[in-house]
């Protein structure tokens, strides 16, 4: 059996999730791609492999919000695919830091907002040492952020001068796209956006229950559950 690692990069699949329903549907409005803010990412995952491959590991890195609502919300995120997945689930957090700029607009006052660090260097770093030390026959990537370029060309290119089979994939989140990953002839990519029925198997019940505790979806993405038109 191969042995397959998925590298998600928390940051790009949430925002992609948030951005689709305007650059895909073109309705801002439109609730079909935030409900899958509530997902089992290790479910979603494994409907990815073939019948010859194995689940290792789903790392899922991301950073905590600076923002107490945001952060709660992820908390609640976290623990649940945690709690249900035990060790197969492994969580790498980077940070966020305020970061002052200057307004390009006409009143050129200073203003901060928040920029997470560390999450790209930790999943180059997690995928190469992961590679090297032969953890898995194939990577997996959930993300549309060319930074991560450089570190699956390195894969495939030590892959290619030891003579080896190791795999590579990279799946885009719905409402990302980079040509940087997308052009490249080393690893398949696919458009996440086209499988939404994978999406709405992995969908968390509105209450998980668990063996000592039941764990809601935070209220503030309940409404992106209710069967609307558009939604």
């Amino acid at each position: 059996m191969k042995k397959v690692i998925f590298y998600i990069d928390g940051f790009n699949f949430y925002h992609g999730l948030k951005e689709a329903a305007e650059k895909i549907d073109n309705n801002p409005t439109s609730n079909r791609w935030k409900k899958f803010y509530w997902i089992d990412f290790v479910k979603f995952c494994a409907q990815f492999l073939n019948n010859d491959e194995q689940l290792v590991y789903v790392k899922y890195f991301t950073a905590r919000p600076l923002n107490t609502g945001k952060r709660e919300r992820q908390n609640i995120l976290m623990s649940v695919n945690q709690k249900l997945n035990n060790s197969i689930l492994e969580i790498h957090y980077g940070k966020y830091i305020e970061k002052e700029i200057i307004c390009r607009a006409s009143c050129g006052q200073p203003f901060t907002y928040p920029e997470e660090k560390q999450t790209d260097v930790n999943i180059a770093i997690a995928m190469l040492e992961d590679y090297i030390t032969g953890l898995c026959d194939k990577t997996i990537l959930i993300s549309a952020d060319s930074d991560l370029a450089p570190p699956l060309k390195a894969i495939a290119r030590i892959n290619k001068r030891k003579g080896g089979n190791h795999e590579i994939e990279v799946l885009f989140p719905p409402g990302r796209f980079s040509s940087d990953l997308y052009n490249s002839h080393s690893w398949k990519v696919t458009l996440l956006k086209g499988y939404r029925s994978m999406f709405n198997a992995s969908l968390l019940p509105v209450e998980v229950k668990l063996k000592n505790a039941t764990i809601s979806i935070p209220p503030r993405w309940r409404k992106f559950l209710e069967n609307k038109p558009g939604g």
